[in-house]
């Protein structure tokens, strides 16, 4: 009898685990298909949190995380590629990692020579001063008065020097009609950048030259670049429009410099263009052939998405923007009280259409641009409902991907986020809407998108939380958001760039033209590149009745005026070879 109990037990136990096994091995099966599902990966960064874990950062599936050495870090700028990449096949990968360990060792090895130099001098003048005589000691104390007060005078010499040049260069880079549409907080924050050429001219001279290239430059372009965000010009109307006037494929060149050294135009031939896209089934074997044929973006965190988006009274979401000045940043057009967003006005906002009843958005004209839709349509169902879906997917992930260079290949059927692309302007608002929102292809993980006004807004933000680092060293701040000229493609802008052709040119100061998107260091912060410059990018954001917003100048423009914070308003029906667009994405 208690054999056969104990057997029933046996068989009752054996059950048990058999059906709790079970029960896990179902549980852990659904989460693994969940997590095949999902349409995302969190991949670590090689940068530490303050738990001392790895950062981590949601990559969609369809997109491969960067093991390019620069590119891993979350406050640096973690970047991805589109499609699957065999890192252990790109060949530059060591010699990346080779310069960025060489150049620590040679500061490390720096400072050590420094040290032991001074050591040196320090022990070298203690045992002279114990060797040497009293004379000698006098006449080594009259040589050092005599060197200190020579010294003193080459240093008085260099600060004489050094006031002139900035005076000189204060007074180059703000000619008159420059200063009038410039803030009036702006004029000691701007930062100069001034060739050597520049300083030797009179300051007739210069301001003469200012001011010739500023009226050829209304004359050939028509186009207003010195839009500053005044908010009491916003709400009296004042603000300025950019005539988005078609330019000539001669205009819209790139700039190289002939064997003479004079600036010419240079523009795509077919040979060319391998530089920027490989041929078809061909696989990238270097850093660049990757850059240059896989569509990037750049992920911005988020730390509060409250300041993106507020809801007002109706329960609509609106878009927040800000102001920039050399200080910080200010509400534009928009307060809040008690949770509840205040409805813009008729000036800056978004989501919103263009409610002209006559052009543009309005029904009997937004067909002809939008195959059929209506503005109704274009409204709620594609611009509230995205950016609706945008900010929820930033509250779930804790930020968004921009795109790493200004979208390419704007007159084919299919638009690029790629290294070297020259195809970046010359294309009506409606084009470029459409060419950013086919971005993501068949990929159903993603949503791609012209970028919002309130993300371009935070990425600024992110700049300076996360003290992004430009060409010269120098920390991003509220100054150089208001003053781009060092970081950007600006026509008061000198720097080297990569030529189509895959040689190195130099964009001197008075030249306007525009280059090749990310063939610049110099126009590079957190990974991202041109946002400071070379064209504008158009945004979802409306202002007024008739008008979209681009942000950030071209190259046409002054760094000092019209810098990276900049709004500027054109119609959408325009096409114009200083104009471009920037794209988003986030994960669905």
């Amino acid at each position: 009898m208690v054999v056969a109990v104990a057997i029933v037990f046996i068989i009752i136990a054996i059950i048990a685990v058999k059906m709790i096994a079970t029960a896990i091995n179902s549980r852990s099966q659904r989460a693994m298909a969940e997590e095949e599902t999902k349409g995302y990966t969190m991949v670590d960064s090689t940068e530490l949190g303050e738990d001392g874990k790895p950062l981590q950062v949601p990559v969609p599936d369809g997109f491969s995380a960067s093991q390019v050495p620069g590119e891993t870090t979350v406050t640096g700028g973690f970047v991805i590629y589109e499609g699957e990449v065999d890192w252990s096949k790109i060949e530059d990968l060591d010699s990346y990692a080779e310069v960025e360990a060489t150049a620590e060792e040679v500061e490390i090895q720096e400072e050590a020579d420094a040290s032991t130099e001074n050591s040196n001098l320090d022990s070298n003048n203690s045992e002279n001063s114990e060797e040497v005589s009293t004379e000698s000691n006098k006449e080594d104390a009259t040589s050092n008065s005599d060197s200190n007060t020579t010294n003193e005078s080459n240093i008085e010499e260099v600060a004489e020097e050094e006031q002139t040049e900035d005076t000189s260069s204060d007074q180059a880079d703000s000619p008159e009609n420059s200063q009038e549409n410039l803030p009036e907080n702006s004029q000691e924050d701007v930062q100069e950048n001034v060739i050597s050429e520049e300083k030797e001219m009179t300051q007739e001279q210069k301001d003469a030259e200012n001011v010739q290239v500023q009226e050829e430059e209304m004359k050939d372009t028509e186009q207003i670049d010195n839009i500053e965000e005044n908010p009491e010009e916003i709400e009296q109307g004042n603000n300025e429009v950019i005539n988005e006037e078609e330019i000539t494929d001669e205009e819209a060149g790139v700039a190289t410099m002939s064997e003479e050294g004079n600036e010419e135009i240079e523009t795509m031939s077919e040979a060319d263009e391998g530089i920027a896209t490989l041929a078809e089934g061909e696989t990238p074997t270097t850093v660049f052939d990757l850059q240059t044929s896989r569509n990037q973006y750049v992920w911005v965190p988020v730390k509060e998405v409250s300041r993106i988006y507020g809801v007002d009274s109706n329960g609509k979401l609106w878009g927040k923007l800000y102001n920039y000045s050399s200080t910080g940043r200010t509400n534009n057009n928009w307060s809040e009280s008690s949770g509840v967003m205040s409805k813009p006005g008729t000036g800056y906002r978004e989501p919103d259409v263009v409610r002209n009843q006559t052009a543009y958005d309005a029904d009997s004209k937004i067909q002809g641009y939008r195959d059929g839709i209506e503005q109704y349509q274009m409204l709620s169902q594609e611009m509230e409902e995205n950016f609706y879906k945008m900010i929820e997917s930033v509250k779930k992930y804790g930020g968004f991907y921009i795109g790493r260079y200004e979208t390419g290949d704007l007159n084919q059927e299919e638009a690029v986020v790629q290294k070297m692309n020259t195809n970046i302007a010359s294309q009506t608002w409606y084009v470029m809407y459409e060419k950013c929102k086919n971005l993501a292809g068949t990929n159903e993980n993603v949503q791609t998108s012209m970028i919002w006004g309130s993300l371009w807004d935070e990425t600024l933000q992110w700049l300076v939380d996360s003290e992004a680092k430009i060409s010269t060293g120098e920390t991003i701040d509220y100054t150089l958001i208001s003053n781009s000229t060092n970081w950007g493609n600006y026509r008061n802008a000198t720097f080297e760039y990569t030529t189509t052709s895959g040689g190195t040119s130099t964009k001197n100061t008075s030249s306007g033209a525009r280059i090749p998107t990310g063939s610049a260091d110099y126009t590079k912060a957190n990974n991202i590149y041109d946002m400071a410059g070379n064209v504008w990018d158009r945004t979802l954001e409306a202002d007024s009745t008739n008008n979209r917003v681009s942000r950030g100048g071209s190259s046409s423009s002054y760094g000092s005026s019209v810098p990276v914070r900049n709004r500027g308003s054109g119609s959408p029906s325009d096409s114009a070879g200083n104009i471009g667009c920037r794209a988003s994405l986030y994960i669905k």
